[in-house]
C-alpha cells in the first residue's frame, strides 16, 4: 500500500491518496463477476453485513448503495465511473469521517 500526503490546508485538513495493488491469478472476467456486483460487497469485503441498492440502476454508472457494516456504521456511495471488465469509480457522500472520498477499483491483464 502506498500513501501520499498531497498537502494540508489552513484548517489542518490533509489531502492524501492511498494506492494498493493486488495480483490475482484469474481471468479479468471472473474477477469482474465479483467486483462488478455493486451490492455484493459483503461477499468479498470483511466487516460488511450487507449492501442495499438505493437506485434503479444496479451495476452501472449512477448506481447508488448503502453499505451496512457489522459495527453498525453505514456509508452511502454512488458509482461515478463504470467500464465493464475495466473499472468502477465511486464516491462516498455520507458515513465516513472524510471529505471528498473518491475510490477506483481497476482491473488489468
Amino acid at each position: 500500500m502506498t500513501v501520499k500526503i498531497l498537502g494540508q490546508n489552513k484548517t489542518g485538513t490533509f489531502c492524501a491518496t492511498v494506492s494498493r495493488t493486488m495480483i490475482i491469478d484469474s481471468p479479468v472476467s471472473e474477477i469482474w463477476g465479483i467486483v462488478g456486483d455493486y451490492t455484493g460487497l459483503a461477499n468479498w469485503v470483511e466487516g460488511i453485513q450487507k449492501t442495499v441498492s438505493l437506485s434503479k440502476v444496479k451495476n452501472d454508472f449512477g448506481a447508488a448503495r448503502k453499505i451496512h457494516f457489522k459495527d453498525g456504521a453505514q456509508v452511502i456511495e454512488y458509482a461515478v465511473g463504470w467500464k465493464e471488465n475495466d473499472y468502477i469509480s465511486y464516491i462516498a457522500t455520507s458515513g465516513l469521517p472524510l471529505q471528498g472520498y473518491h475510490a477506483t477499483i481497476s482491473l488489468t491483464t
